[in-house]
C-alpha cells in the first residue's frame, strides 16, 4: 500500500522536499529514486537530477492530518554520489539589429 510520503534529500544544498506516495519504509532500507527539480536562483534557472540509489537515515509519522492517512516524513542520503543543482543555459534573446550609421543623400529638385 502507498502513503503519502515528503522525501528530504539532506546532503543537496537547500535540503529540497519532494512528496511523492511510497510504500512504508523502515530505516536503513534502500530504495531507487528517479526525478527532476528546477528552480530560479536569482536570474539563473538550476536543475537537480536525482536518478540513483538512496539509504533511508530517519522515518517519522506526521499524524496530525485530520482527513486522509498520515504523511510519512523520510530523510535519505545517495548512497553513491550526491545530486548536485546544475544551471540551465537560458534560450538567448534574438540580437537587435542597430540602425544604419549614416543614410543616403536625398537629391533636391
Amino acid at each position: 500500500m502507498l502513503h503519502p510520503t515528503v522525501l528530504e534529500l539532506t546532503e543537496v544544498t537547500g535540503k529540497p522536499k519532494v512528496r511523492q506516495d511510497l510504500p512504508g519504509l523502515v530505516l536503513g532500507s534502500k530504495i531507487l529514486l528517479a526525478f527532476q527539480l528546477q528552480r530560479k536562483n536569482g536570474s539563473r534557472t538550476e536543475e537537480l537530477k536525482v536518478d540513483g540509489e538512496f539509504r533511508v537515515t530517519s522515518v517519522l509519522v506526521d499524524a496530525r492530518v485530520h482527513s486522509g492517512p498520515p504523511i510519512q516524513i523520510v530523510t535519505v542520503v545517495a548512497t553513491k554520489t550526491d545530486p548536485t543543482w546544475k544551471a540551465i543555459k537560458n534560450p538567448s534573446q534574438p540580437r537587435r539589429k542597430p540602425a544604419p550609421t549614416h543614410f543616403p543623400r536625398t537629391r533636391v529638385v
